[in-house]
């Protein structure tokens, strides 16, 4: 498996600059989004704070973007947040405990399978990031029957999608901004072309307001 592009400390910020976003964007949607997730008790369903805080940080990251003219679409319930000109778009999700971590040897993966919506726009992007080991085209019509299941017939599908991994544990957030270039068979991303690797949230960072 190949090593990915890595991006850390102020080279990690360039690199955010370039897609139209900054550390302050994302550190916003996880602080809002834990300070949420720190709402629920023994008393709600056990998965509730991690649903919670998965919608949460994708709703509060599209809140910061949208004023700088990001928008935003469901397809099959993925929240895609879609950058000013679509050329690409941001979907929050729970990583494992590799998640914003540079190991030797390791790459991340999701923390949880993924569905079919996935499987069909982490296949597009290896499209888009690798296309000499596409030489034999998939047929057009076959290219479109998959989007459409994604989303709809109506177009303007973004390139690529960037996956905001973040593994949240009780005195710490790790997280990373991602381009996924593989899903396994079972459902879980395990290869990326690009890791920007973001600032550690630790526990003085953690449930404080703005």
């Amino acid at each position: 498996m190949a090593e990915p592009a890595f991006h850390e400390d102020d080279d990690a910020h360039r690199r955010l600059e370039e897609l139209g976003l900054s550390w302050a964007d994302i550190e916003h949607a996880l602080l809002a989004a834990d300070r949420e997730a720190r709402l629920y008790t023994h008393l709600d369903p056990p998965n509730t704070p991690g649903i919670g805080r998965w919608g949460k940080t994708n709703r509060f990251l599209r809140e910061r973007l949208m004023v700088r003219g990001w928008t935003y679409d469901n397809p099959r319930n993925l929240p895609r947040t879609i950058h000013p000109e679509g050329e690409f778009a941001i979907v929050a999700t729970t990583g494992d405990e590799c998640t914003g971590l540079r190991l030797p040897g390791m790459q991340p993966t999701t923390k949880y399978a993924k569905g079919p919506a996935t499987a069909h726009l982490v296949e597009r992007n290896e499209r888009f990031v690798q296309p000499a080991l596409f030489e034999e085209e998939v047929p057009g019509e076959e290219i479109g029957e998959a989007l459409a299941e994604v989303t709809g017939p109506t177009g303007g599908e973004p390139h690529v999608v960037w996956l905001l991994l973040y593994n949240a544990m009780s005195a710490e957030i790790r997280s990373e901004l991602s381009l996924p270039l593989s899903i396994t068979s079972k459902g879980y991303v395990d290869s990326w072309s690009e890791r920007i690797l973001l600032p550690t949230l630790t526990g003085k960072d953690l449930g404080k307001e703005e």
